[in-house]
């Protein structure tokens, strides 16, 4: 009977909105979210994520499920910790379209009742809401299911289980939405591969996560019979139904997806094994010089010999399909680094980067390890579409403020302009840079323009810019307020160097 009205509270917690409860003051302290030691709580959660990994690692089964269950069942700090976390992750995407309201309001009621009730026991979970989002450069819409609240906490509880034991498994190769695997690692990872020798590349694009095979998942997954049934309960709710790595580099954070947080660990669990399927067939070959690096669902597989990585495309295709997967045949494609391939033009664009080998004269070159002369030197700049896409997000934002003041204006370009620019600060952006900061001046003059068409030039300099001293101690006019604030240039930001984490390294080790 107890367990009976015990389903019954879970239901309605899961399903509809938590109302207000009375606590005693003591209770109130102890759940509440802005008196906790957070730095404690995360190293308490981190040893515990440690001794995981460590078993996995050792293959020592028994001692790892023992510390998973620990970990949902018994933690407190993770169980809070989840909750700081979605918190964390929704006061960054608050002004999303796509759900207008965010956690500020997971006060200590809301806390209590989630930890003293987060079990591994709703394993006939549903989406509490649908909603249709629409997609970048297209005109469609494409439904998103999100989760509770309940849901949603849940979820990143169970990524801190699983994330650990799957760090021990993964290929160092295998970059975006794992700890310390940014996107400028894989940037890194690709020059200095590059660098020294021109290749060819095999660029594709996976698709079809929403008709993913779930008993292959979860036989991959391979993990206790409770917790199976709740991944079991999430993926026939539909969290595939979107792309889970559809969320790149710039638009919201990497490392937790807020809608489902534990979508794109499953999907990375999923890929596991195609690289050595790809390494497998090189090694029948008898070639093994290639290198295959993976970001979300776009992956690279370099080789000397492009008949081979026409070989490598139907492997891929092979093995994507037993786990109902696809290649996105528009976007396959095998290219040259340095000369032209089959009418394709050399370089290629990989996550916002494009990447291309140029020829240089005999006065510039340098030597490789093995001391040989390189006639090409290897270039990475922002892609084209990220760079049109960034100045038509300024224009946009300068159109919405015709009517506004100076200041709100500048409010709302500088943290666009720094937060790009502080982007691609590691690659050859300065062209780049350059060419926008004219765009820019350019549009912010119409918008000064378009306000005053019955003034002169001089009033509208007199008005709206300031004179300041640039790094050469010349003077420049800036569009700038009298208080101070000035527009931010994109050549402000100067190249600076990235020294990227070591790839068979784990956080967790």
């Amino acid at each position: 009977m107890a367990k009976r009205v015990q389903s019954q509270k879970l239901k309605t917690l899961r399903h509809q909105p938590v109302k207000s409860l009375l606590l005693p003051e003591e209770k109130k302290a102890y759940y509440d979210l802005q008196g906790e030691d957070w730095k404690t709580i995360e190293q308490e959660v981190f040893k515990l994520q440690v001794r995981i990994y460590h078993a996995s690692c050792n293959g020592d089964f028994p001692t790892l499920r023992k510390l998973q269950k620990l970990l949902l069942n018994n933690s407190r700090s993770a169980k809070m910790l989840a909750i700081y976390k979605l918190n964390k992750v929704r006061s960054l995407v608050k002004n999303s379209k796509i759900n207008q309201y965010d956690l500020s309001c997971l006060k200590a009621h809301i806390s209590y009742e989630i930890v003293e009730h987060l079990r591994l026991t709703d394993h006939n979970s549903k989406p509490v809401r649908g909603k249709w989002i629409p997609k970048p450069e297209f005109t469609i819409k494409c439904p998103l299911n999100i989760p509770s609240i309940y849901n949603q906490v849940l979820q990143t509880l169970v990524k801190f289980a699983l994330e650990p034991e799957w760090e021990g498994r993964f290929n160092p190769n295998i970059y975006g939405f794992r700890p310390n695997k940014s996107c400028h690692d894989t940037i890194k990872a690709i020059f200095n591969f590059v660098q020294e020798r021109s290749t060819y590349v095999l660029k594709a694009e996976i698709t079809g996560f929403d008709s993913i095979h779930r008993l292959k998942l979860l036989e991959k997954i391979n993990t206790f019979p409770s917790l199976k049934r709740q991944i079991n309960a999430w993926l026939q709710t539909g969290i595939f139904q979107d792309n889970p790595f559809s969320e790149k580099v710039l638009d919201k954070p990497m490392d937790n997806s807020w809608d489902n947080a534990i979508s794109p660990l499953l999907a990375n669990i999923a890929l596991h094994g195609l690289e050595n399927s790809i390494e497998d067939y090189f090694n029948t070959q008898k070639s093994s010089s290639e290198k295959m690096i993976r970001y979300g669902d776009e992956l690279v597989v370099f080789h000397h010999d492009s008949t081979l990585l026409e070989g490598c495309i139907d492997i891929i295709e092979k093995w994507l399909q037993e786990i109902g997967l696809k290649l996105n045949k528009d976007k396959t494609k095998i290219i040259h680094t340095l000369n032209i391939h089959e009418e394709n033009s050399p370089g290629f664009d990989f996550i916002g980067f494009h990447i291309r080998q140029f020829p240089i004269g005999k006065h510039k070159r340098r030597k490789d390890k093995n001391g040989n002369l390189l006639t090409f030197e290897t270039i990475i700049t922002p892609s084209k579409d990220e760079i049109k896409k960034h100045y038509r997000k300024i224009a946009q934002a300068i159109e919405s403020k015709k009517a506004d003041t100076q200041e709100n204006l500048l409010k709302d370009l500088n943290p666009k302009i720094e937060k790009w620019c502080q982007h691609y600060r590691y690659v050859m952006s300065q062209k780049s840079f350059s060419r926008l900061d004219y765009l820019v001046d350019w549009k912010i003059w119409r918008w000064c323009k378009r306000r005053h068409h019955n003034k002169n030039n001089k009033w509208l300099k007199n008005k709206y810019y300031q004179w300041v001293t640039n790094e050469k101690k010349e003077k420049a006019s800036v569009f700038g307020t009298n208080e101070g604030l000035k527009l931010v240039k994109h050549t402000q930001t100067k190249r600076s160097r990235y020294f990227p984490s070591q790839a068979d390294k784990s956080p967790y080790g």
